[in-house]
């Protein structure tokens, strides 16, 4: 920013980045995360998506009142939560319905 003189009234620095954690980790937490779509609880969620780029994690709350997919492709990030307002148990549900069922629906 500079005032009509030409003057420079401020001049922004960009701050350099470190990452929180160490690219191996990154890499680890990455490996885990497609195993989770390769043959864990979200592996519904991996169908028809390549095998290579597809991770995420599944998660529920105590007696199923909550379950959640939340994953990633190279090109597509998402997050599928299912629950009800009311603290009701979902009828039901187990991890297989979240992964399959809202991934595929947010991803078209």
């Amino acid at each position: 920013v500079e005032d009509c003189q030409k003057n420079v009234l401020y001049e922004h620095k960009p701050e350099t980045y470190k990452a929180p954690i160490s690219k191996k980790a990154m890499e680890d937490i990455h490996v885990m995360m497609k195993a989770v779509v390769t043959w864990g609880t979200g592996r519904a969620a991996g169908y028809g998506w390549p095998s290579a780029g597809c991770a995420g994690k599944t998660g529920t709350s105590d007696d199923c009142r909550d379950a959640w997919f939340a994953g990633f492709t190279p090109d597509l990030t998402t997050t599928v939560w299912v629950g009800m307002d009311d603290f009701r148990s979902l009828p039901g549900v187990n991890r297989k319905i979240v992964s399959t069922y809202g991934v595929k629906k947010s991803a078209h």
